[in-house]
């Protein structure tokens, strides 16, 4: 008898459907065995899903029976979902309008918009979030095994998730936080991630949210990363930057000490989750390498830094020294040093896609490949695939969530080449299985 460390132990109410590693090992079919093995003696993964061949996957089809959520779904395309799931779209448009945006987001459908067409939707339905999450777990429990391989999913698309706005079966409003909650309470296998552009200080809601968002964070650490993204490319700053080119300076400095004052703001009320490390700043400029002088442009990296972070880190002391919060001069420093640090060490060149590519036309262009990689969930529970930052692919995958029928905002960057079915990504296990591969990611795959 071979002894595995941390083998799933199957459930006995679904036995009917996995074939267990006693059966294996007695008819000396040793795959599914070997390779637990080999993942407990070798790797930091626990075995997964994700390792499971397509003739095993096969053998457990049906095992998700009863999932709401997976209804229409083989195992064998839940796999697929689940190896690399990147991105849970919860909320589609963004009004931020930042002239870098590498997903070129549209505005949301406006409230005229679906006043006139009810089919059209700017959010995930909170409970369709909800059975998904339950589901999901269920499937585990079912499996023993985790779904995917450890990896953080990022609750946006195109959008900021500050924005969401859900109601449950019991017509009580939902927020991020409650989202975040649902997802931290049960047992899976990722961290979460959300980035935010920040919010008018007068935004009594984002304020109180973000102070939720802080609580949560403090009894999950590590296991939530917080991202506020600070750049010259937000359209308040555009709209100061052609201020001064028409000669309003006093309009220009204006909308810049708005600015200033908002991310200032955002900072500070998320400021409590600088204590278990899960704050994080995006700070993005201009490259330097792009063989133009950006050091007369307000969206190159010095002069950003002068005129706008250090700025926002002022006032970030000053609000936390105005409302006498209790917040350690520790915690104020971290916050201040560790945004200046990043303008220093980890400064991001923007990306060649989306809106940059159009408005920046001599970057360098990014990745340049068709290797399936991330799998991204639409607000109405489509699936589509993302070729690792270059085209996303449609699929006729589809989760059955009760927004199912519902239209979102179209998604930007999608090939228009095909649409990828059902029987060709069943028929791509299947030549990994007839090559004897131990395991395979879908980044691996090259979809001609």
């Amino acid at each position: 008898m071979i002894s595995i460390v941390g083998r799933p132990k199957f459930s006995n109410n679904y036995r009917q459907y996995i074939p267990t590693f006693t059966s294996h090992e007695k008819a000396g079919d040793t795959d599914i065995v070997g390779k637990a093995e080999y993942y407990a003696k070798n790797s930091v993964s626990r075995f997964h899903l994700g390792h499971c061949s397509k003739s095993e996957l096969d053998n457990m089809e049906g095992i998700q029976s009863g999932l709401k959520t997976f209804e229409g779904l083989t195992l064998t395309e839940i796999r697929f979902l689940f190896n690399n799931l990147s991105t849970i779209a919860l909320v589609r448009g963004c009004r931020n309008n930042c002239s870098h945006c590498y997903e070129d987001a549209r505005k949301p459908f406006s409230k005229s918009d679906l006043k006139k067409d009810e089919n059209l939707i700017n959010y995930m339905d909170f409970e369709d979030y909800r059975q998904f999450i339950e589901d999901t777990v269920e499937l585990k429990r079912r499996l023993n095994m985790d779904l995917s391989k450890p990896s953080y999913i990022a609750f946006f698309l195109d959008s900021d998730p500050m924005f969401y706005s859900g109601v449950d079966k019991f017509g009580k409003n939902r927020d991020i936080s409650d989202v975040l909650s649902v997802f931290l309470s049960k047992d899976l296998n990722y961290k979460v991630q959300f980035d935010t552009a920040g919010w008018n200080v007068k935004d009594e809601t984002r304020n109180h949210i973000a102070q939720k968002i802080s609580s949560i964070v403090a009894k999950n650490p590590r296991k939530v990363q917080v991202c506020v993204s600070i750049n010259p490319f937000h359209s308040i700053l555009e709209k100061s930057y052609e201020n001064v080119k028409c000669g309003n300076k006093e309009k220009a400095k204006k909308l810049k000490e708005i600015y200033i004052n908002r991310m200032a703001n955002t900072i500070y009320q998320l400021a409590p989750c600088v204590k278990s490390d899960s704050l994080y700043y995006i700070v993005n400029a201009l490259p330097s390498d792009s063989g133009i002088d950006y050091s007369k442009n307000p969206r190159g990296g010095d002069i950003f830094v002068n005129d706008i972070l250090i700025p926002i880190l002022l006032k970030v002391g000053d609000l936390c020294e105005e409302n006498k919060n209790g917040y350690s001069s520790d915690i104020i420093n971290t916050l201040c040093s560790k945004a200046y640090m990043s303008s220093h060490t980890t400064i991001r060149a923007i990306s060649s896609g989306g809106r940059a590519s159009k408005n920046y036309s001599n970057l360098r262009s990014g990745i340049n490949n068709l290797f399936v990689k991330n799998k991204i969930i639409d607000a109405n529970g489509n699936i589509y695939a993302d070729s690792d930052g270059n085209d996303k692919y449609a699929t006729e995958l589809k989760l059955n969530f009760n927004n199912k029928d519902k239209i979102t905002l179209p998604i930007e960057r999608l090939s228009n080449l095909r649409t990828y079915t059902k029987d060709e990504i069943a028929s791509i296990y299947k030549e990994y299985d007839k090559k004897d591969i131990l395991y395979i990611d879908d980044m691996e795959i090259y979809w001609g």
